[in-house]
């Protein structure tokens, strides 16, 4: 079972680097591609681009990793699926838009989760917020027993 960690957001914007802050602790706690347990690639951006349509047809599971404003305390963990309206800008598109291209150019079944971790201050500044970093704690513990379970 191949998994992809895709942790998405601006380092730059506080709690908005929340998903690259997920993916920095995983590689620190050592879940890299290839460890021989989890078959586990990480990977972080600003946003979610069409390229990443490729690397999502080569894994079996995805989760997307995202700051969010609305979600519950620490984080809400969903599975989520492709659009049937594939939509994006020159720079971004949603998770499920991406589902969807992955779906309709590789026929590639994928079973998706969608990782949202509650932020609280998005302004242009570096570094998490304190509540930011406890819910950060709470969703790589999550995470660190989601793959090493089988999934169906």
């Amino acid at each position: 079972m191949k998994i992809l960690i895709l942790g998405y957001g601006n380092p730059g914007r506080q709690d908005d680097g929340l998903g690259p802050a997920l993916i920095k602790a995983l590689e620190y706690k050592g879940v890299d591609a290839g460890d021989g347990v989890n078959n586990v690639t990480l990977d972080s951006d600003y946003q979610l681009n069409i390229e990443y349509a490729l690397d999502l047809a080569k894994n079996d599971v995805v989760i997307f990793v995202d700051a969010s404003v609305t979600a519950g305390e620490p984080f809400e963990f969903t599975e989520i699926g492709p659009s049937e309206e594939v939509s994006f800008t020159t720079h971004s598109m949603s998770a499920e838009s991406l589902l969807g291209l992955t779906s309709d150019l590789m026929e590639t079944p994928l079973k998706a989760y969608q990782l949202a971790i509650r932020g609280y201050s998005f302004e242009f500044e570096e570094g998490l917020t304190a509540e930011a970093r406890n819910n950060l704690t709470d969703a790589v513990n999550f995470i660190i027993i989601f793959i090493s379970k089988p999934t169906d």
